[in-house]
């Protein structure tokens, strides 16, 4: 099995932050922000791990599919990374017909969404206290404070605690 980091360092978008570019969005959010990929090679987080894909591929004139294992990285926090970097105000907005064009610097962007993910993303495991109920303590990502949470879980229940404070479970059914 291929071990490929798609949009890892030996990738065109590494190519791109390296020559220090700038990215162009067309009409579309941050969740469709390519670049943004980097970010979750770079970034250190605790849950960090490759999956298994798998892609049709041309080989030999033959489509065939092919299965790859590749860094795990969902983009569900694509559009709030998008949304604190606005706050730097180092996009460019233009209007152009019915679309907005929003330009920035990619390497700017990466280093920020790196930071970004490393301060506000956290996996977190639930585990079964001698009373029966599961403690963790995990940093509440929209006030920026640690508490506590308490619940009636199984045992080794793991997910990650997102931006926006849901609990999104990795192992459900356990």
């Amino acid at each position: 099995m291929t071990c490929l980091i798609l949009f890892g360092d030996t990738s065109p978008i590494r190519k791109l932050y390296e020559l220090n570019g700038y990215v162009l969005l067309i009409g579309v959010g941050y969740d469709k922000n390519t670049s943004l990929h980097l970010t979750g090679v770079r970034a250190k987080y605790p849950g960090k791990h490759m999956v298994i894909e798998s892609s049709a591929i041309q080989l030999d004139g033959q489509r065939i599919w092919k299965s790859y294992q590749t860094l795990a990285v969902d983009g569900e926090d694509f559009s709030a990374i998008g949304e604190a970097f606005e706050q730097t105000k180092k996009v460019r907005h233009v209007p152009l017909g019915n679309v907005v064009l929003s330009m920035m610097n990619q390497r700017e962007l990466v280093d920020f969404a790196v930071k970004w993910i490393e301060k506000t993303e956290h996996d977190i495991t639930m585990y079964q206290s001698k009373q029966a109920v599961s403690i963790c303590l995990c940093k509440d990502k929209m006030q920026g404070n640690r508490r506590l949470v308490k619940s009636m879980l199984p045992p080794l229940l793991s997910g990650r605690y997102k931006a926006d404070g849901r609990f999104s479970c990795n192992n459900a059914g356990l």
